[in-house]
């Protein structure tokens, strides 16, 4: 049996749910072909820019645009024939990726993007792909990931179940699984060594600050503001692959009893977060579900306007998550959680309650049961 696994790298989020659904079907089934790609590798050069850069400069430039955007995209199925029009005007971009399904010829596609089925689909010959699947990476329901190409969806919780049963699809096509995070995050982590390799004392709470693996955001303010806040704690940064912020972080003098590690782009978030007790970030599908997996504490502060927001929105009512929407709640939050205890563990086990840390291998365990659900289009 062959899989393939796509993604977008348009942020990192989409990228890090494939990884994960890789990984976690090479655990639990080696024997099948799976490979994992990245549509930006098999698109022509103008069409990459746009949802690359394109999409990077919006939300670094003009997160508000970006809102726009959303929220009109966000009003509805499109017509048969204008989804018709815009799949053909993006299929024309992406030939090499069509060459490259053709040459794999996979028995089943997951896709953690939304860009996947309108490559996909073909209304002239609707059994020419195998069956494609797709993984919603948010917490809130957006028309842009339903697409008659897809054949079934895995879904963060009930909530988006509903709606897209609302919006038409059948709902046995849909499986509450959780965002997928990689299997790294169900293992035991080393925190003694992961402490003393960023120099942590165990005894005082540690702040984790995350910008998202592009470093959208401005960290250093929120540093700063922190620095002001009179109770002994220790920071971690996480700039991702930002080095202008990295260098106006490093830039930063803590008072004395403050200490700052800051880091560039990780692959250990595992281990960073499981030392961390509050973490500080956006409303990014991935990153929040990483911290609810290590029931850490989080505040979501800067989301972007649009998917992000909606995400902090629905967290913020499980009670799992704080919301906060200025630089003063911030603060006040912060201080509340450091000189309250009880209100500190809370959180953390409503973090726990809602985590889904095996998503990734409920997605796996459907996949091998593929050829039962979609027998009529697979190969023989």
């Amino acid at each position: 049996m062959k899989i393939l696994i796509t993604s977008v790298s348009a942020g990192a989020g989409h990228t890090r749910a494939a990884q994960a659904v890789h990984a976690a079907l090479a655990k639990i089934s080696p024997s099948i072909d799976v490979a994992h790609v990245d549509l930006m590798d098999y698109v022509s050069k103008p069409f990459r820019e746009i949802y690359t850069r394109g999409y990077i400069w919006l939300v670094n430039h003009c997160p508000r645009l970006w809102g726009v955007l959303y929220k009109m995209t966000n009003q509805g199925r499109l017509s048969p024939k204008l989804q018709q029009l815009m799949d053909a005007w993006q299929r024309r971009w992406a030939k090499p990726f069509l060459e490259y399904i053709d040459r794999m010829n996979p028995d089943l596609v997951l896709t953690s993007h939304f860009l996947t089925p309108s490559l996909l689909s073909s209304h002239s010959t609707p059994s020419k792909y195998p069956p494609l699947e797709c993984i919603v990476t948010d917490y809130a329901f957006h028309w842009f990931w339903v697409h008659p190409a897809n054949a079934h969806y895995y879904v963060a919780n009930e909530a988006i179940a509903e709606k897209f049963a609302q919006s038409g699809i059948d709902r046995s096509h849909v499986t509450v699984a959780g965002i997928p995070i990689h299997p790294i995050f169900l293992d035991p982590t080393p925190d003694e060594a992961t402490r003393n390799a960023y120099h942590l004392k165990p005894d005082i709470p540690t702040l984790l600050l995350l910008s998202g693996g592009f470093g959208i955001g401005d960290l250093d303010k929120i540093v700063r503001l922190i620095f002001e806040i009179k109770r002994p704690f220790q920071i971690i940064t996480v700039a991702g692959k930002n080095e202008n912020l990295r260098n106006k972080l490093d830039a930063l003098m803590p008072p004395p009893s403050i200490s700052l590690v800051n880091l560039g782009f990780i692959t250990n978030m595992h281990e960073i977060l499981s030392v961390s007790d509050i973490v500080i970030t956006k409303a990014g599908g991935m990153s929040v579900s990483e911290c609810l997996a290590k029931g850490a504490a989080t505040i979501l502060f800067g989301s972007i306007p649009g998917q992000e927001e909606k995400n902090a929105d629905y967290l913020k009512s499980t009670g799992a998550c704080l919301k906060v929407d200025s630089l003063d709640e911030l603060k006040r939050t912060l201080f509340q959680l450091l000189t309250d205890g009880v209100y500190l563990s809370t959180l953390k086990e409503k973090a726990r309650a809602l985590a889904k840390p095996r998503a990734a291998f409920v997605i796996a365990e459907a996949a091998e049961g593929v050829k039962s659900r979609h027998a009529t289009f697979l190969h023989e």
